[in-house]
């Protein structure tokens, strides 16, 4: 090793500018795991003084080709010695640059064993979100490079903290702020403005909730907020339409509906809707449905058109003071009539409102979609990945057949939706096999 040693030192004090190719040569030893039988060092090399240098270096063993790359044949040049005179070489090579050798491969299979280690054991802990669970499975090269750059500890930590933030964020009916879902499940404040803990919290929720990977950043932010989470709890509310009164520490209040008779429309916070005993519709209309509207233009429509509703506005996913509004009104209406977008995402917005009470599609149902043919919007190609993704994975959604009319047709957003004379529709399922009809008010309206 002290010939060896005594060479490239030298080497390195003639021509300093020699280090970078030493340096590419321990690079691909540490790859490899082994000595390489060859090396390139680069290409246009006798522009340069490093050239003469190397040769004297490697002597017969640096070969140059005729466009000019230049290589190191290792195995020519170590052929005749022994394999510890071998080691001593490389060892030299790693001493005079001061750096230590690494078993690249070794490394490797040791960290993809540390990875499948930590997943058995966020399994066995999260058990309750398979979904999630195969989600981290199939970024297994992933997590290795986490447990390469961080190490296995802190990669650890970082899963079962998202483990254990998604399963708290899924049974959340409550608006949070982003500080008090950090505290209480990650024990820090801060924990969730970590961009990476963030990113697999929302990774986890949509993959829970049937999404298909990848995910966008908006996506994963909508789907935090979907479980409450906001950074600020205070501001946190439902706005509604219609003649609805409710009973709260033993008196009626009856607020909401002086404004309807106004034309106007109130708004509930988190805190207002807390200690309802009840809620339901008020004496001067008991015949009133209740109609959720997803957008806000399409919202005020309804509040000029439909004097005998309760219209609740969603705002895009509903909130949890929305779906609080929902589950208040569902006794005394049971049914919901519901208006939005006919894209994935509208149709799942209509699906979380039928997890609180029944909901029947309107103005965006089958025909009223086949009628409006014309004002359909395609989906682009990442739109109709996700979409027919989000069927095959869920084949039991709610709103399967409009799905599907959708994926095959394109979708229909609520302001193209426009009004008919009274008219008979023939709704033709998916599949085509059979023909439902149904009579429709002059206005649109839901029949009574």
């Amino acid at each position: 090793m002290t010939r060896f040693l005594e060479q490239f030192r030298g080497a390195l004090q003639e021509t300093p500018g020699l280090r970078c190719h030493l340096e590419t040569i321990c690079d691909r030893i540490d790859r490899q795991g082994q000595l390489p039988k060859q090396v390139k060092l680069g290409q246009g090399l006798h522009h340069y003084q490093e050239l003469s240098p190397l040769r004297r270096l490697f002597g017969d063993g640096l070969r140059e080709t005729a466009s000019g790359i230049v290589r190191v044949d290792i195995e020519h040049l170590l052929r005749r010695l022994s394999v510890k005179q071998r080691n001593g070489w490389s060892e030299a090579l790693y001493a005079v640059l001061g750096r230590e050798q690494v078993n690249r491969p070794a490394e490797r299979r040791e960290n993809e064993s540390d990875v499948t280690r930590i997943l058995e054991r966020w399994m066995l802990e999260f058990s309750d979100l398979p979904e999630f669970g195969s989600f981290l499975h199939d970024r297994l090269e992933h997590w290795r490079r986490k447990v390469a750059g961080n190490g296995s500890e802190a990669t650890q930590r970082v899963l079962f903290l998202a483990g254990k933030t998604v399963r708290s964020l899924r049974v959340n009916e409550a608006p949070i702020g982003l500080a008090e879902v950090a505290a209480r499940c990650c024990g820090d404040s801060k924990a969730l403005q970590s961009s990476e803990l963030w990113g697999l919290v929302g990774d986890g929720l949509l993959c829970s909730a049937g999404d298909i990977p990848p995910y966008t950043l908006d996506q994963r932010n909508a789907a935090i907020r979907l479980c409450g989470v906001t950074e600020n709890p205070t501001a946190v509310r439902v706005t509604l339409f219609g003649p609805v009164v409710y009973r709260k520490n033993g008196v009626t209040m009856d607020w909401i509906k002086r404004l309807w008779q106004m034309g106007e429309a109130a708004v509930l916070t988190w805190e207002n809707l807390q200690g309802i005993e009840s809620m339901g519709l008020a004496e001067e209309a008991p015949d009133a449905r209740l109609i959720t509207c997803e957008n806000e233009t399409p919202f005020c429509r309804l509040t000029r058109e439909e004097g005998n509703a309760v219209v609740v506005y969603t705002e895009g996913y509903p909130n949890t003071a929305v779906k609080r509004l929902l589950s208040l009104l569902a006794p005394d209406l049971e049914v919901a009539w519901h208006w939005g977008d006919t894209d994935l995402d509208g149709l799942r917005i209509a699906g979380i409102v039928d997890e609180v009470l029944p909901v029947n599609l309107w103005r965006c149902d089958l025909p009223d979609l086949a009628r409006c043919r014309e004002g359909l919007i395609a989906l682009d190609g990442a739109q109709l990945q996700r979409s027919r993704q989000f069927g095959e994975r869920r084949p039991d959604f709610r709103f399967s057949e409009e799905l599907a009319f959708t994926i095959e047709n394109g979708w229909l957003e609520q302001e193209s939706w426009c009004p008919d004379a009274v008219r008979t529709h023939a709704h033709v399922s998916s599949c085509g096999d059979k023909v439902h009809r149904r009579r429709i008010q002059a206005d649109g309206s839901p029949p009574v």
